[in-house]
């Protein structure tokens, strides 16, 4: 690929030697962050080369190679229980192990901290496909994949990838209903009403320390008790009665004190809470629409493209409420501590735009700003920089997004604000 665009770049009037000198250039006004290929697509880009863009190689996990990256098709065959952790760079860690089948055969799939929140909130179940992008192969036997800065996890959408699941193992499923939970079972597959939540305790049993939750669910047939162990406690203390949870590897037991038969999770629990909005709760989904339908104080969801993206710089945040802080303020009215993070600022449009009137400028801060530049971390210091590399790259690609409009009376028109990518 490298002598295809010296080849492409010398035909535009330059000289091999010119174009090493250029590289170099481009490493160094990017802080190093560049590879020699990434240099001479810019390099390509800025003398009228026209590259096209080319699918990741997703050639399965069958020849990995310890410490090199690998993609491939997995099945999800459970997902642990989520595990904290605090380092010397790192109070907040998180882990998951996720055990995924492929072609050839089963495999963990290890993802931390960004990852592992990401992951988690997807709500990704057992049984699902999900495409493995460049996750750093740690381990071949059994195979162990860990995910890094680059790792991407994703839905898998061409032909080829869906028809290929034939050949990979699914894990077993029980789904069942309550009534006919009447005796200890290992494995529970189970849709329900959360009509209770007792509170958070902690307990300390024979040197074991750890947390519990009682929920009280129900579906169509009848109801019963989810004892929730460890992380999944912690879970369940948050969820709001009248919520439905999808649960998958529960398991059965007997309480003996009571003599009746009780759900419990295990390590393999999944507990996903449903995205279906009831009036109960009082929350309703907002209907799609277009920027050009929506007005100052409007909120909706649309389908957009990047027309271009204007500029990355470096904020500051409250760690609490997330608002936007001055900088030398010790300390944010809520309470909470300033933190340095991101701001991303793009034009979008509708899909079908055919006038300026369906455009809008658009700002994503923070997380969402790192999820519309594909990345995982940014030192706000080299925002600016990352933001002359990933601006071409961004131009044309639609996302769909939760956002909320206001007027601005700096730039006289309306804006909006990322909520959300759907």
């Amino acid at each position: 690929m490298q002598q295809e665009l010296f080849t492409l770049i010398q035909e535009k009037g330059l000289h091999r030697a010119e174009i090493v000198e250029k590289i170099k250039e481009k490493q160094t006004q990017f802080h190093n962050l560049l590879t020699e290929e990434a240099a001479l697509r810019i390099l390509a880009r800025e003398n009228g080369v026209k590259l096209e863009k080319k699918e990741r190689e997703v050639n399965g996990f069958d020849a990995a190679v310890v410490g090199q990256p690998a993609s491939g098709l997995a099945r999800i065959l459970f997902v642990a229980e989520p595990r904290k952790f605090s380092s010397k760079n790192n109070d907040n860690g998180l882990v998951v192990n996720v055990g995924i089948a492929h072609n050839g055969g089963d495999a963990t799939l290890v993802l931390w901290n960004r990852d592992a929140r990401e992951f988690l909130a997807t709500g990704a179940r057992k049984n699902e496909l999900i495409l493995i992008k460049d996750a750093l192969v740690k381990n071949l036997n059994p195979l162990e994949l860990h995910t890094t800065l680059v790792t991407r996890i994703e839905k898998p959408t061409t032909t080829e990838q869906l028809t290929s699941e034939n050949n990979i193992s699914r894990a077993s499923e029980n789904k069942i209903t309550i009534a006919k939970i009447t005796a200890p079972l290992e494995t529970i597959d189970l849709d329900c009403l959360v009509k209770k939540v007792a509170p958070l305790k902690s307990f300390n049993t024979n040197g074991k320390q750890g947390k519990i939750c009682r929920l009280e669910v129900a579906d169509e047939t009848g109801s019963t008790n989810l004892v929730c162990w460890g992380e999944f406690a912690e879970i369940a203390s948050k969820l709001l009665p009248v919520k439905k949870i999808s649960c998958d590897n529960l398991c059965a037991k007997l309480n003996k004190l009571t003599n009746v038969i009780e759900l419990h999770t295990t390590f393999q629990t999944r507990i996903i809470e449903s995205k279906e909005k009831t009036e109960e709760n009082g929350q309703r989904e907002k209907e799609k629409t277009n920027i050009n339908s929506l007005r100052d104080g409007d909120a909706g969801i649309i389908e957009c493209t990047v027309k271009k993206l204007l500029e990355v710089k470096p904020i500051i945040m409250c760690s609490k409420c997330r608002m936007s802080l001055k900088a030398g303020v010790e300390k944010c009215q809520c309470g909470g501590e300033p933190e340095d993070t991101i701001v991303a600022e793009a034009i979008i449009s509708d899909l079908d735009a055919v006038s300026e009137k369906s455009e809008m400028r658009c700002s994503f801060y923070d997380h969402r700003a790192l999820h519309l530049l594909g990345m995982k971390s940014i030192a706000p210091d080299i925002a600016q920089t990352i933001a002359k590399l990933k601006g071409p790259e961004l131009e044309g690609k639609n996302f769909t997004l939760k956002i909320s409009v206001k007027q601005n009376n700096f730039l006289d028109a309306l804006s909006a604000t990322c909520r959300e990518f759907i």
